[in-house]
């Protein structure tokens, strides 16, 4: 379960007329109390949510979940007190994930956190710490040397440190997130590691190049598996600072950009030195305004096209010839999201495209209603357009969906 309406489920046991046979829930942004989760779910093997649950795992020693192998949670704010608690319910339990931020110090005890996890198989974790956490006693990574770590368990640490902004992070190497907090490592960086091999970020698909001039290359260099590039620097046009990024990334495995800036002159020659610089790519993500600069060359690699409004909030609509343009220049694109807004005669581009697009979303925003003449309707389809044999559905966020 994924973007569920409300922040938080709840579970009332006594309604429960039977248990639940689940063995294996992901909970994606959902809340849930995690003793009324145990209650009705006893055959519950692997657990997984990716929201904060500090305030939800009250009493969970009560109704422990006696058959969980593997649980990968959230716990901010999360203490070794705690940690105790939510082990000792889980008497089973051999795979353990965790991931908090505004961890206490103690968190950071090799000792304390050996003990604790004995009879755990695999540990994964990332804790970042409040502010100038360890001002005072420094954070000693020697306790995370032990035997139990480094001979036992083979279980490696790495701190990274920032001395500008005093941002700390205590994470297991290899690093187990698809995101790291590049905005917070600018500046002066530190990094220590207890592992034999150089630390790498196998799991961090997306990079945002936003300060890029900032950010140490170190870590730039870890970033070995990134396929999703979003370049939004401030100094796209005037600084190379986003190129010395992108060199330490493989530029071969990059199938996805996104491309906007937040100047006001046109990075129009970068735009295109960037795109010519993936060989591979083939999701485009770009505003209007910079779409315009490159539709007198050609793209036939791009599949998948969505275009928004991007830092431009009033874009002009394309004129006729500049669909004409669009049509030739991005000749293979499958799927097509874009905003009503940007053009007049909508026929001119389905009717031009339809020989490859599959897919198409058309966002009206809430300010094209179905009594709007603009309104992209089933019969509106029908009327105006050569499409046959089509699917069509509009969401409650007033996205039409169509499939040909």
């Amino acid at each position: 379960m994924f973007n569920y309406p409300p922040d938080t489920a709840f579970i009332d046991p006594s309604r429960a007329t039977k248990a639940s046979a689940i063995e294996y829930l992901y909970l994606d942004n959902i809340g849930i109390d995690l003793k009324s989760l145990f209650a009705v779910t006893p055959a519950l093997h692997s657990f997984t949510s990716t929201v904060d649950n500090s305030q939800l795992f009250k009493n969970i020693y009560q109704h422990p979940s006696v058959n969980l192998q593997q649980l990968s949670i959230t716990f901010d704010g999360i203490t070794l007190y705690k940690t105790e608690r939510l082990l000792s319910s889980m008497t089973y339990l051999t795979h353990f994930t965790l991931i908090g931020d505004n961890v206490h110090e103690d968190m950071a005890n090799g000792d304390r956190l050996a003990q604790l996890l004995n009879k755990i198989t695999t540990f994964k974790f990332k804790f970042t710490f409040r502010k100038n956490a360890f001002i005072l006693k420094p954070l000693d990574l020697h306790l995370f040397e032990a035997s139990f770590w480094l001979v036992e368990k083979k279980w490696y640490v790495t701190h990274d440190w920032c001395i500008d902004t005093q941002y700390s992070l205590l994470y297991s190497n290899p690093y187990c997130l698809n995101s790291y907090p590049f905005e917070h490592m600018i500046g002066t960086f530190v990094t220590e590691s207890t592992g034999p091999k150089s630390t790498s970020f196998p799991h961090v698909k997306h990079v945002d190049i936003h300060e890029p001039v900032l950010v140490n290359n170190t870590l730039w260099r870890r970033c070995t598996h990134v396929n999703d590039l979003q370049v939004t620097a401030r100094n796209f046009n005037r600084s190379s600072s986003w190129r010395n990024a992108t060199i330490y990334l493989d530029s071969t495995i990059i199938t996805s950009l996104t491309i906007d800036t937040c100047e006001i002159e046109t990075p129009i020659d970068a735009s295109i030195q960037l795109m010519h610089d993936f060989p591979y790519l083939r999701s485009l993500y770009v505003s209007l305004t910079i779409l315009r600069l490159i539709l007198p060359h050609n793209w036939p690699h791009i599949a998948l096209l969505t275009i928004v409004w991007g830092s431009d909030p009033l874009p002009k609509l394309l004129a006729p010839s500049e669909i004409d343009l669009f049509c030739r220049s991005f000749t293979h694109v499958e799927r097509l999201e874009i905003c009503r807004h940007f053009i007049d005669d909508f026929s001119q581009l389905l009717n031009s495209m339809m020989m490859t697009l599959s897919y198409v979303v058309i966002d009206h925003y809430t300010s094209i209603t179905a009594d709007d003449a603009r309104f992209i309707s089933y019969e509106w389809l029908e009327q105006n357009t050569k499409l046959c044999n089509f699917d069509y559905y509009c969401d409650k966020k007033n996205n039409v969906h169509i499939w040909i």
